[in-house]
Formats: C-alpha cells, sequence, structure tokens
C-alpha cells in the first residue's frame, strides 16, 4: 500500500504532524521467513533466523510523542518518573539468584536514553533494587578497586563502618547503603573474572562481532555477550542500550537520513542480538530467558 501512496500527501490525524507530508514507501525489501511465515526487512538478516522464537506486538503505543516520557512508560509503566523499573520490580519480587552479583544490571556506553537514570530507578523501593551501570569502555564499574592490597585491612574498614552504622536508628535508606557497599565487597573478585573475554572463544567472538570494523557495532556486541556472560551467572534482570550514534532524542528517531541512519543502527544490532539468541539456545538458557526488544515509539511512513 506505501508502495502505492508513495509520494502523494498524506493527510494524518496527527497534531505534530504537518500540512505537506507525504506518504513514503518503504525503503527496505521485506521476505518471509522461519515456518511461521513473518515478514522481516532486510534491514535485519541475523534476527531473521530467529522468527520461529519471536513474539512480535505490533500493537503496543506510547501516550505522549515525547522521547523522554515515552522510556520512562516503557520502562516503568508510567508517565511520569518516581516510579521502579521493571528490572527493580523483578529483583525485588524475585531476588537474583547469585548473591554475590547485583540482580538488576545495566550495559550502555555513554550516552544515557532520553528519560535519563529514571528508566533504571529503584523509585520507592530500596536502593540495593536499583540498575547497576557496567560500561563498554575504560573502567566498567567506578569505585570497585580496593584502595587496600590487602583484603583483611578494608575488610576491617568495612566492619568498622557497619558498627557505626549499626548505631544509628533504623533507616531504610541507611540499610540499603550498608547493603550495597556489602555487594560492592563481594563484587570485587567476581566482577573482574565475569568480564574477562579471554575465555571466550575466538568463534563465539566473531558471532557477536567483536572483531567488526565499526566502532558502535564492537561495542554493542561486547555488551550483548556480557549479558550472556551475565545470565549465565545468575544476574535476573540484564539490560542492553544501544549506543547513541545520530542525536540526544535517540538513535532510531531518524529525522532525516532514514536510509543511512536506519542501515547503521541495524548493522550494529543486527548481529549481536542475533548471536545472543543463538548462544543462549545452544547453553539451554532461551528456555528460561525472556528478551525484549523495544524502542519507546515508532514513527509513521510519511
Amino acid at each position: 500500500k506505501l508502495a502505492q501512496l508513495d509520494g502523494q500527501a498524506a493527510k494524518l490525524d496527527n497534531y505534530v504532524a504537518g500540512p505537506k507530508r507525504k506518504w513514503l514507501r518503504g525503503l527496505w525489501e521485506f521476505q518471509q521467513h522461519g515456518q511461521c511465515g513473518a515478514p522481516v526487512s532486510s534491514l535485519f538478516p541475523h534476527i531473521a533466523k530467529h522468527v520461529d522464537s519471536l513474539a512480535i506486538i505490533r500493537s503496543m503505543k506510547a501516550q505522549f510523542p515525547l522521547h523522554a516520557r515515552g522510556n520512562v512508560l516503557l520502562h516503568t509503566g508510567r508517565n511520569v518518573g518516581g516510579y521502579p523499573s521493571l528490572g527493580s520490580w523483578v529483583t525485588y519480587g524475585l531476588a537474583s539468584e547469585n548473591r554475590n552479583l547485583p540482580g538488576y544490571v545495566l550495559l550502555r556506553d555513554a550516552y544515557v536514553p532520553p528519560g535519563g537514570i529514571e528508566n533504571f530507578s529503584n523509585g520507592f523501593l530500596p536502593a540495593t533494587h536499583q540498575a547497576t551501570h557496567l560500561r563498554d569502555e575504560g573502567t566498567p564499574v567506578e569505585n570497585l578497586t580496593p584502595a587496600d592490597a590487602d583484603q583483611r585491612i578494608q575488610r576491617a574498614k568495612l566492619d568498622a563502618i557497619l558498627a557505626q552504622d549499626r548505631k544509628l536508628p533504623a533507616d531504610g535508606a541507611i540499610e540499603a547503603a550498608i547493603a550495597n557497599y556489602e555487594m560492592a565487597y563481594r563484587m570485587q573478585s567476581l566482577v573482574p573474572d565475569l568480564l574477562d573475554l579471554s575465555k571466550e572463544t575466538e568463534a563465539t567472538k566473531r558471532m557477536y562481532g567483536l572483531d567488526a570494523d565499526d566502532k558502535p557495532q564492537r561495542a554493542y556486541a561486547l555488551q550483548c555477550l556480557r549479558a550472556r556472560r551475565l545470565i549465565e551467572a545468575g544476574v535476573r534482570f540484564v539490560e542492553v542500550t544501544c549506543p547513541n550514534l545520530v542525536g540526544m532524542n535517540g538513535t532510531w528517531d531518524q529525522h532525516d537520513h532514514l536510509k543511512r541512519d536506519h542501515e547503521h543502527n541495524a548493522r550494529v544490532t543486527d548481529q549481536a542480538i542475533g548471536a545472543l539468541l543463538t548462544d543462549l539456545k545452544q547453553r539451554g538458557l532461551l528456555d528460561e530467558t525472556l528478551i525484549v526488544w523495544a524502542g519507546e515509539f515508532g514513527r509513521t511512513p510519511d
């Protein structure tokens, strides 16, 4: 239908659409894939191999055409801030399967999506249920390396701080802070080993795209491979955000250069997501892992 209407005036019941809008045909070919015959764009050849494992939902929508509010709605189910994100609720209800790792981990680059850290907030739940951020460059987690080489000295300092805290009146914020410090102490030995990719085969690294020429593609591949390792280690809820390629509204929000930028975004994400699905399936983890791939909202084809 869009091919038939291409170039014709588009009269849309949409207050953000101007009077001179025209319909635009699809810029990529769609083909049916898998036993289900789901049509998938040529942008996503790797994900297309997994259509029989996907539930494709097209009925979701945001209530406001604002990226920040759309993201907060996506993460918390509310249009306003101050409420726990889905990751916080999941860890609050189910806890983590590994007491030495946080239950909710966010894998991202330096860019924070529209809506800010409110997307990953614990809201009114204890601070132990907020996301722990792991960056793709530099030190993954700040302030995790102990100042004291001797663990006995560090343990003695923590015990002294704990004793001071216990003298204070009962307070949920203090209890959460204590729990977070204790978690950080336990993470010191486990996180470096968990993020050490030298234990992965070269074939696995290539499957994810860690050898790609494109730097954002390598960064996203790194975070998807880390996601599999975290899931394997018992982390309950893991989120990977796309690297920011084009602007502050969100990397998939192409106001112009639609073909160029969508193709770059797809190249950055398609291979690593396909590899994550393959890897989880090979290890028997896909049966017990729910993967949600989503954005805050889309655009009309005009």
